[in-house]
């Protein structure tokens, strides 16, 4: 294991050894940085793929890509949405409506 004495977790792996000859492991990048679930999943799989489960670990990557995607793409929805309803709030009387035809 690179540059962890053997008493650290990170010296030990249970089910293979696809991270141990890393430099940096994915969890102490991921750690470090701060990076939250579905990027640091990412990170794990795109990081052993040639070591582990080959193309099936670059699936599970591109899974949780789209996962995260989806959960963006909902958010920014949600964005809209709520920034509409505070314009409608804010302009009760105005008789506009956000989104209606010549609006």
């Amino acid at each position: 294991m690179a540059g962890h004495d053997n008493d650290s977790a990170l010296a030990t792996q249970v089910g293979g050894g696809h991270y141990k000859d890393m430099a940096i492991q994915p969890f102490e990048y991921i750690h470090a940085n701060g990076i939250p679930f579905a990027e640091g999943c990412v990170i794990k799989y795109v990081s052993r793929w040639r070591n582990k489960a080959g193309i099936q670990d670059l699936k599970k990557a591109r899974h949780f890509l789209d996962l995260l995607i989806e959960a963006e793409e909902a958010k920014v929805r949600a964005n809209k949405i709520g920034a509409h309803e505070g314009l409608a709030r804010e302009f009760p009387t105005t008789g506009f409506t956000l989104g209606a035809a010549g609006g």
